[in-house]
């Protein structure tokens, strides 16, 4: 079991498959604001947005710190959830809004009736630590939604 005071964070991975369409949709509105006629203020929002998402895409960070699972992105969202409060985790490809940067992801299953999706890089080490703190934990190897 990891020490109270240790933490291990995990990156979201980035699914291709929502990247380029968020991409594509930028550059395709930055490309409108620019023909026939230069509309600036418009580019600069375009610009604007582009860059949030990308901070949105590259913020999203998964810490087991001792008996807490913390799901973070950014400044928008952060939540602490008890490991030992966790039943069950399976994948899943659910589209609903989560702080998750693909759609290969996690279905954590929590306290009464709670779920977070998350999508993190070394999905099995993140699971492995997980069941050291709460062995208890269902594993559904089922895909979701």
């Amino acid at each position: 079991m990891p020490k109270a005071e240790s933490q291990v964070v995990f990156k979201s991975k980035i699914g291709m498959e929502l990247a380029i369409p968020t991409l594509l949709v930028l550059a395709a509105v930055f490309a409108l604001m620019l023909w026939p006629t230069v509309l600036w203020f418009g580019a600069f929002t375009v610009v604007l947005t582009a860059i949030f998402a990308g901070y949105i895409f590259l913020s999203i960070r998964y810490a087991v710190r001792g008996n807490f699972l913390i799901v973070s992105c950014g400044f928008l969202y952060r939540e602490e959830i008890p490991i030992s409060g966790i039943s069950e985790v399976r994948r899943s490809r659910d589209i609903s809004s989560a702080p998750a940067a693909s759609l290969r992801r996690l279905e954590i299953r929590y306290g009464k009736g709670k779920r977070v999706l998350v999508s993190p890089e070394r999905e099995d080490f993140f699971i492995s630590l997980l069941f050291r703190v709460n062995p208890d934990i269902v594993r559904k190897e089922s895909i979701g939604r």
